[in-house]
């Protein structure tokens, strides 16, 4: 057998890092009033190539095939398929998903028994052909083989390939894109975004074409779309001198003008901020929809700029150098886990007693009220339409919520019958939740879709989708916004504790450590993030780490 490793990956990281990124400021366009933030127009310079070289060995085949694939998008794999013959380049799918390489690691370019090129990588995340990007818990070794012969010409060339590519991490987010895909709350209140990953050339094209099929089967639970039951691409998706045209075919009876209306704002905030869009034209059956000269804004609400936090049993708040107490002298239980309310909602501050009750806090307006009574809670959160959640300890499938109203219902959540449930946090959109949960000493980290009717009121937690972190034991976490989590990972035998800092649907970023850190709370960013050690000291962003900012501190909440 012929062992040989190609240089790491230096042709394809040489290839692709010849990407360019550049800025461009975009006019807002649309008359739709939603006002997304805008991503920067990114220009390029394509790699060229000049196709295998002659009498080039099948091993060389092979690897100017995985370096011209690697940044394909460029030329529609043009180059690509230079290095396969003319039946395998018509039965070729790059476009079929894409394995996303360790780079620190050189792809292993093998000859087998059988004649046949094996490529071995370590694959630390997939996406699919909806642009779904899957994480790895740990980089996964894989195979792919290709079969080669020789063409008329006396030349090696692939016969026989897997669909799909192979890009290395380093340059994953130098090709692709993330894009926001939008969708209803069930109140229409909100627009809930879910993460889908494109390479910049295609990018507005698959996103309107990603948004026709809808959401992902995990989240569509929790989520409504306005694009009409049935519709299809009728001609596809247009994009040229940045104008998108989605045109869709809708079988019988035209939606009615409110639905077409959300579906146009739809479109709009999830088209309208990627590079190169100047203006949207949605056509069903050939006839474009008009769109309202105005519309409300429809972003989820915000967090609090200050924190909340304990002090010595008692609520203050964070005005950046100092702990503030909250309404001083009129609460003087002990008190610990405040939850804020989003900004706008107006809903009162919720904190939970020494003897686990879950109770609003006091204000110069309210008096004190119980809302759930004393027992082995979760700390409470508290959500973008006021209900107030948490859990049993000894949980049988269910978490309870109680409206501003004080009606309280049994949220139907199955799969944490048995766990313990030490945290929860409501997404600022309130379609997503996040709970943290032992099974038996095991952590583990969970997202899951809320089911609510049309009033808001929440009725089930569905199937959720675990968190992919690094090693070691989960502590805490809390959404930065309605797409990313902050969590911190304790230590584990031979690391340290990590901070870390994810797309839900993304890759992930290990911030540095804080020593002894017990507990983290994010606010609308990721330089919002504090963190509270064991000793209660309690720290804030500084620069590309931290400063310890105060002392005897503990249960820190922006909200949610």
């Amino acid at each position: 057998m012929i062992r040989r490793r190609s240089g790491r990956w230096c042709a394809l990281l040489s290839a692709l890092l010849a990407v360019l990124v550049g800025c461009t400021s975009l006019p807002e366009s649309g008359p739709v009033n939603s006002a997304p933030e805008r991503k920067p127009e990114r220009s390029s310079v394509d790699v060229l190539y000049s196709g295998p070289a002659s009498d080039a060995d099948p091993r060389e085949i092979v690897s100017g095939f995985l370096t011209a694939s690697g940044s394909g998008y460029s030329d529609s794999f043009a180059a690509a398929k230079e290095y396969l013959s003319p039946q395998a380049a018509e039965a070729w799918n790059p476009y079929a998903g894409v394995e996303v390489a360790d780079s620190a690691e050189a792809p292993l370019i093998e000859e087998g028994v059988d004649g046949e090129i094996r490529v071995t990588t370590k694959a630390r995340a997939s996406v699919d052909s909806a642009g779904r990007y899957a994480p790895k818990l740990r980089p996964v070794i894989g195979t792919r083989s290709f079969s080669l012969m020789r063409n008329e010409d006396n030349q090696w060339r692939i016969v026989s390939l897997p669909d799909g590519i192979i890009v290395p991490d380093a340059t994953f987010e130098q090709i692709f894109d993330r894009v926001p895909l939008y969708f209803y709350s069930p109140d229409a209140e909100v627009l809930v975004p879910e993460l889908r990953w494109f390479p910049r050339q295609t990018m507005v094209v698959s996103a309107a074409r990603a948004l026709v099929q809808g959401p992902s089967s995990w989240l569509a639970p929790g989520v409504a779309t306005a694009v009409p039951e049935g519709a299809s691409l009728d001609g596809g998706v247009e994009f040229t001198d940045g104008v998108v045209r989605v045109n869709v075919r809708v079988e019988g009876t035209r939606p009615s003008e409110e639905q077409l209306q959300r579906f146009y704002v739809q479109a709009q905030r999830t088209l309208g901020s990627l590079g190169g869009v100047e203006s949207l034209v949605v056509n069903v059956n050939s006839v474009p929809v008009v769109p309202r000269t105005t519309a409300p804004l429809i972003s989820p609400p915000t967090k609090p700029a200050q924190p909340v936090l304990v002090v010595e049993g008692q609520v203050a708040r964070w005005n950046g150098r100092d702990a503030v107490p909250v309404s001083p002298g009129e609460n003087d239980v002990v008190v610990q886990h405040p939850s804020a309310p989003l900004e706008g909602t107006g809903a009162p501050l919720v904190v939970q007693t020494e003897d686990g009750a879950i109770r609003t806090f006091a204000s110069a307006q309210a008096r004190s009220e119980e809302l759930l009574e004393p027992g082995d809670w979760s700390p409470p959160a508290l959500d973008r339409l006021g209900w107030v959640w948490a859990a049993s300890g000894d949980n049988a499938g269910s978490i309870e919520a109680v409206a501003p109203t004080g009606r309280r219902v049994s949220v139907s959540a199955p799969q944490l019958a048995g766990n313990t449930v030490e945290r929860l946090h409501l997404s600022p959109d309130g379609a997503k939740i996040v709970f943290l949960t032992k099974v038996g000493q095991t952590p583990l980290l969970r997202v899951a879709p809320v089911v609510r009717d049309p009033d808001g009121t929440p009725r089930e937690v569905r199937d959720a989708i675990e968190v992919t972190l690094p090693p070691g034991p989960i502590l805490d976490a809390d959404w930065a916004d309605s797409l990313d989590l902050v969590v911190l990972v304790g230590d584990s035998p031979g690391t340290a504790g990590s901070v870390v800092y994810l797309s839900l649907g993304g890759p992930r970023t290990i911030l540095p450590s804080v020593a002894g850190a017990v507990q983290v709370a994010a606010g609308n960013s990721e330089r919002s993030l504090v963190v509270v050690s064991s000793d209660g000291t309690f720290y804030t962003r500084a620069g590309a780490g931290w400063r310890a900012a105060a002392t005897g501190v503990r249960d820190p909440n922006y909200g949610g």
